[in-house]
């Protein structure tokens, strides 16, 4: 049953505002990050592999949460970054661009902590230049 719900959820926002990706939430207000960078994965599945890898051992209990479109730009135009994984920032790239941003782009390789066993994420670093 909350899977239906999630899956009618998800489709409503898909509709006139797309979801780009998920993000990790300790407390519902402060997110997993890289640095100064809110992580978003592109799928629900893929942000448990993460966190899997990344923080196993010393992980408070994580809420995973869709991020749409909407919030991303919202954030970008106030001057947060997000580093978010390929297949996400290639979500969000064209999507930024009709909206009139050019996002400034860094990759770069995301390293388990030290005492996790987790392979290191490539993600991509997307913040607008002041």
């Amino acid at each position: 049953m909350a899977k239906r719900k999630r899956r009618a959820r998800q489709a409503e926002a898909d509709h006139d505002n797309p979801v780009i990706g998920y993000v990790a939430t300790v407390t519902g207000r402060e997110l997993w990050c890289a640095g100064e960078t809110a992580i978003v994965a592109n799928s629900e599945r893929q942000m448990r592999t993460y966190l899997a890898g990344h923080l196993a051992f010393s992980a408070p209990v994580f809420r995973i949460a869709l991020v749409s479109l909407e919030t991303l730009l919202f954030g970008l135009r106030r001057g947060e970054g997000y580093a978010l994984d390929r297949t996400a920032y290639e979500r969000l790239v064209p999507l930024a661009q009709q909206a009139g941003l050019e996002p400034e782009a860094e990759a770069f390789w995301l390293e388990a902590p030290s005492g996790e066993t987790g392979p290191a994420i490539e993600l991509v670093r997307v913040q607008l230049r002041r």
